[in-house]
């Protein structure tokens, strides 16, 4: 290798060396600036837009949310009371059904065989019995003798009255008027004691159930109204307070309520599942802002109105709040334009301007 070669290798060697140490350097320069540039170009050229709201005085009453259910006033799972073989069901299921009305019969064939057989011994002993009060009358008999004709004849009849009292237990008769449900065994199944064969509802007048913390439980007593919804705006109702548990359930916490529909409604059915807002105090006129409004600090709370032109700061004393709204006490007042939109591009004094207003 001629020494033209190598100088000129040696010098290629050291230019890439060169190149490599020099290229972050100016690398890391020319981010820079376009960075730079792209900073100043993302910076807002003009007031945010931004919607307000006219602050005015409503009416508000806090209240806690709580899950409950439907219930009819009389509800009861039709069963036996004694075991035996169905003979007849005298219903069509979802029908109408009175108070009395015999629904279900059990076949009582051997009991009312031993009915017959005790009206027959009882005759017979009436017959002894008399023969006995005659003799004794007539001293042609002992006390004893008597007393014994007297106890067989009772007997006999206590024991056609347990009998009656057992076939009496064959039948199922409804315990108050309303609509049975649908039926769980046909004519001819074996049912014992407790068997669900049916359900009775009167739905005539519905009522509601449902449990509050213990925490809130000052503020229920009987008379006072709730709300409540299946979740639907449409559904909404009514229903009045009409009996509380004496105590608080050591499980859960919480004391069970009962409340009488009032609203006239075929949105309900028992067993739907409810949402019921109760009301922890009485309505009061004041000023209602929306939830999401509202910016929390380390020192409390703020929101942002709207003055000739720029976002202004100001501290509020917060009161009752709901899902939706909260209550201010103090540090805003009716007449203010509150701004609800934009909230995260707003700093202290930032331009604004409006373009439109909230309801």
């Amino acid at each position: 290798m001629s020494k033209r070669t190598k100088t000129i290798i040696y010098s290629l060697i050291a230019l890439i060396i060169v190149a490599l140490v020099l290229w972050p350097i100016v690398s890391h320069s020319s981010g820079s600036k376009e960075n730079k540039g792209k900073k100043g170009s993302g910076r807002p050229t003009g007031p945010v837009e931004v919607r307000g709201k006219v602050l005015d005085y409503d009416s508000f009453s806090s209240e806690i949310k709580v899950m409950g259910n439907v219930l009819a006033d009389d509800w009861v799972d039709l069963s036996p009371e004694v075991s035996g073989k169905i003979i007849q069901i005298n219903f069509k299921e979802g029908s109408a059904v009175s108070k009395g009305q015999l629904l279900v019969k059990i076949n009582d064939a051997d009991l009312k065989a031993q009915l017959k057989k005790s009206e027959a011994k009882l005759h017979l002993s009436k017959l002894n019995l008399d023969r006995q009060e005659k003799l004794l009358a007539a001293q042609s008999t002992t006390k004893e003798e008597y007393d014994a004709a007297v106890y067989d004849h009772s007997s006999i009849l206590a024991d056609i009255d347990l009998l009656k009292a057992q076939i009496q237990k064959t039948e199922i008769r409804a315990p108050f008027s309303g609509k049975i449900g649908l039926r769980y065994l046909s004519q001819g199944a074996y049912v014992s004691p407790g068997t669900k064969i049916a359900t009775l509802q009167n739905t005539s007048k519905l009522k509601i159930d449902f449990a509050v913390p213990q925490n809130y439980s000052i503020y229920i007593k009987n008379g006072n109204f709730v709300t409540f919804t299946s979740g639907n705006a449409d559904d909404t109702a009514r229903a009045q307070i009409y009996a509380v548990e004496p105590g608080v359930d050591a499980t859960s916490a919480t004391l069970r309520v009962r409340a009488y529909i009032t609203t006239k409604t075929t949105h309900f059915v028992p067993g739907k599942m409810i949402e019921v807002l109760v009301p922890l105090s009485a309505p009061v006129r004041t000023i209602l802002i929306p939830s999401e409004t509202l910016v929390p600090e380390i020192s409390g709370y703020s929101v942002f109105l709207y003055k000739s032109g720029i976002a202004t700061s100001v501290k509020v004393e917060v009161g009752d709040r709901t899902e939706k709204v909260v209550q201010i006490i103090s540090g805003i007042n009716r007449g203010d334009t509150l701004i609800v939109s934009g909230l995260i591009q707003l700093g202290k004094n930032t331009p604004v301007k409006l373009s439109g207003f909230a309801q």
